[in-house]
């Protein structure tokens, strides 16, 4: 039964933690364009602003997708699961 509940919920379950991963990863743009932008051991160096947004709004975007991913995914699984279990109720009757 563990089984057939994990692969069942597999999919929006993968789709949600690798969502709020990219949540969270884009809460640190600014940092990671910040240490991406460095060349070799200089102390003093720039920044461009579209770096740092690219690296705040793409990985918020593709972690948005998967979190809707993972709603979307979860309503209808739970759907056919809920109308397998009740066919199978039913036929217990």
């Amino acid at each position: 039964m563990k089984n057939l509940i994990f692969k069942t919920f597999g999919v929006p379950s993968w789709s949600f933690l690798i969502g709020f991963l990219f949540v969270i990863l884009s809460g640190f743009g600014g940092r990671i364009a910040s240490s991406l932008s460095r060349q070799g051991s200089e102390e003093v160096w720039m920044v461009s602003e579209e770096l740092t947004r690219a690296w705040t709004y793409i990985p918020l975007i593709v972690g948005i997708a998967f979190l809707t991913l993972a709603v979307s995914t979860f309503s209808i699984t739970y759907y056919f699961w809920q109308k397998r279990r009740g066919e199978l109720d039913a036929g217990l009757s």
